[in-house]
């Protein structure tokens, strides 16, 4: 690195604490360690490592929420190995903090997990997907949830279809509603995933999101016109055909659901997605339940069938 030897010595110094240090020093510290660590290059990384342990315990929460947002950062810079060593521990460490140190970590999970090899990912994410449908704040179960679709494509499809499947119908089953829509398009992301491997691996998923649309709670059978219109959108594009095989079929049985509120995502389903794309509008299905919502008894789901989005 072209750093002086004086001025990277005065950093690395700025992390040490004692009766003089400065709170806002070991704060300025830990905000610039990945543009200093990039200044240096990551072969100066052993010399750094000290600094970077001693922040990660600093008493500061503002110190360690700073370094959990930037954990993604440094392992870009310094690669696999040490991301697997030593920044592992770092993400288990702020995973335990309070929540606004574990934010920083879930904000950038996909970044993150995406540097390790594949077996500390697996290990990684197996340990999250257990730990964060337990969390009582449900912003962290939001961002997470978010996160879920993205990392299903950085694992086997061993861990996918077990682990992360299962902490994705948890979340869907969330008792907070901001979680469940969070998960709308991760799960659609972790089911295309899994269409690329052993059917055997997708079943049970695929079993629990098409059971929705036959399920007692109205709030369920909504779950899954959203699901299958997050489906519909994503297979305009790619290979997957689970709409047409999986999906097409029980969205138009609810167009005729007891429920006005089910009918009326249907209807957007429609509207939005079906009947203005070249790839489903002429489907004798698609073009049924048009005709079967346009003429609804609730008003605005007859309206809202009609229109041309």
């Amino acid at each position: 690195g072209t750093v002086a030897p004086e001025v990277f010595k005065q950093f690395t110094d700025m992390a040490i604490r004692d009766d003089t240090t400065e709170s806002e020093l070991v704060e300025y510290c830990a905000f610039s360690f990945p543009a200093v660590l990039q200044s240096c290059g990551p072969e100066r990384w052993p010399e750094l490592e000290t600094t970077y342990l001693s922040l990660m315990e600093d008493p500061q929460w503002k110190v360690r929420r700073s370094l959990s947002h930037s954990l993604h950062e440094v392992a870009q810079l310094v690669g696999a190995d040490v991301a697997a060593q030593v920044l592992t521990h770092a993400m288990d460490m702020f995973m335990q903090d309070m929540d606004e140190v574990r934010i920083g970590v879930l904000e950038h999970l996909t970044d993150f997990i995406k540097v390790l090899p594949m077996e500390k990912r697996e290990e990684c994410v197996t340990a999250l997907c257990e730990m964060i449908p337990e969390l009582k704040n449900w912003r962290l179960r939001d961002i997470f949830a978010s996160q879920l679709g993205g990392l299903a494509d950085l694992v086997g499809p061993e861990v996918c279809s077990s682990t992360i499947a299962t902490c994705g119908i948890r979340l869907l089953e969330d008792s907070v509603q901001e979680v469940r829509v969070s998960m709308f398009h991760s799960i659609t992301l972790v089911l295309k995933q899994l269409w690329n491997g052993e059917p055997s691996h997708r079943a049970e998923l695929l079993a629990y999101v098409v059971g929705l649309a036959a399920q007692p709670t109205y709030k369920a059978r909504q779950m899954f016109a959203y699901i299958a219109q997050e489906i519909a959108e994503m297979e305009l594009s790619g290979t997957t055909t689970l709409f047409f095989e999986d999906f097409l079929a029980p969205l138009s049985a609810l167009a005729t659901d007891s429920v006005a509120n089910v009918r009326l995502i249907v209807a957007k389903v429609v509207s939005a997605t079906l009947s203005n794309t070249d790839k489903y509008k002429d489907l004798p299905r698609v073009q049924q339940m048009r005709q079967t919502l346009v003429q609804d008894p609730d008003r605005d789901t007859a309206w809202l069938a009609a229109q041309e989005v």
